[in-house]
């Protein structure tokens, strides 16, 4: 008798978006904290800024790919269209939507709330909001 050992990671946990990101990051803040420490907290914040741009950049290029063209218009349906996950997590607004401007304000962000929680804007910052700039990168054609 086979048995799917992955079945039960597939689950519902019954957790909300917000329990789901304090079980997430609760125990992950300390760790960065405790690395900031060792390696001196200018070092370490300016290293996961840069680390985690480049990461989302690779990943804004590999979703770049998947769609039709890689223009803003493209970019900006990514953003006009949230996925139920994304509706979840941000409260935006577009305040511009033209040929040449996309514009979305954020104005309620989930991550931006925990991390404010545990005391740890700075990290949430550079971990996580800094990467929309990349991701505004990843999809223009003369990053590649």
């Amino acid at each position: 008798m086979a048995v799917d050992s992955g079945r039960k990671f597939r689950e519902m946990s019954n957790l909300s978006f917000e329990e789901v990101f304090d079980f997430a990051y609760r125990k992950l803040v300390p760790i960065l904290r405790r690395l900031a420490e060792e390696f001196g907290e200018n070092r370490f914040l300016d290293a996961l800024l840069t680390a985690a741009f480049d990461c989302a950049l690779k990943d804004a290029h590999g979703r770049a790919q998947t769609l039709p063209s890689d223009d803003l218009a493209a970019f900006a349906d990514t953003g006009a269209e949230p996925s139920r996950f994304a509706e979840h997590l941000l409260t935006s607004e577009i305040v511009e939507d033209t040929p040449r401007t996309f514009e979305l304000r954020v104005t309620e962000c989930l991550w931006a709330k925990t991390f404010r929680a545990l005391g740890a804007e700075d990290i949430g910052y550079r971990l996580l909001c800094n990467t929309d700039y990349a991701d505004c990168r990843g999809f223009t054609r003369g990053s590649r």
